[in-house]
């Protein structure tokens, strides 16, 4: 669509009022928009998305912070390499937000990743690199208190599911990565 935005709605379970029954506004170019992620920070939210603006021929990955109140900062530019990057993926480790997605996966790619501050500031001098062992799907990841854990859908005589922990300083712990389900036949989409 054009537009990306959010709504929020109350924590009331016996009814699940709609705060925001216009959304509020995340990304209005007239460009792209595509594959919102959200997660909550501890003092706002982080929503990421996958944008085609003018000029950029491929999604690149932005960012913007929401907070409890509704009010949405400033676009966060979070990776605008080169190569079709999509479906962002997010996690919280109550300091910083990990943001990860896939590279090129149509033609088996590559996962990669990028710490983002509570207060937006993006870490690091570049992103970095998970896995460069053929994704064939989006990541999706989890923070259990000690480290991340990013699982993806990789290419070999299937579709097979593999993971790699990262640490909170964004450290790469299994860099050939995990094979959590190698078995005959094809796995794919994990979360």
């Amino acid at each position: 669509s054009a537009d990306t935005s959010v709504d929020s709605v109350s924590p009331d379970y016996s009814g699940g009022q709609i705060i925001d029954p216009t959304g509020i506004p995340i990304s209005t170019g007239n460009w792209g928009h595509a594959e919102l992620a959200v997660a909550w920070g501890g003092t706002s939210f982080l929503a990421v998305w996958g944008d085609q603006r003018a000029g950029v021929s491929v999604p690149v990955i932005y960012g913007k912070r929401v907070d409890a109140t509704g009010t949405a900062a400033g676009e966060i530019a979070i990776s605008t390499n080169t190569g079709a990057q999509t479906e962002p993926a997010i996690a919280f480790d109550g300091t910083n937000y990990l943001v990860t997605w896939a590279q090129n996966v149509t033609t088996n790619g590559n996962i990669y990743a990028r710490r983002v501050s509570q207060s937006g500031t993006v870490l690091g001098t570049s992103e970095f690199l998970v896995s460069s062992s053929g994704a064939t799907s989006p990541p999706d990841l989890a923070f259990d208190g000690t480290n991340f854990l990013v699982v993806w859908t990789q290419a070999g005589s299937g579709s097979d599911i593999y993971a790699a922990r990262v640490s909170p300083a964004g450290v790469v712990l299994d860099s050939g990565g995990i094979a959590v389900a190698s078995i005959p036949f094809d796995q794919f989409d994990p979360a």
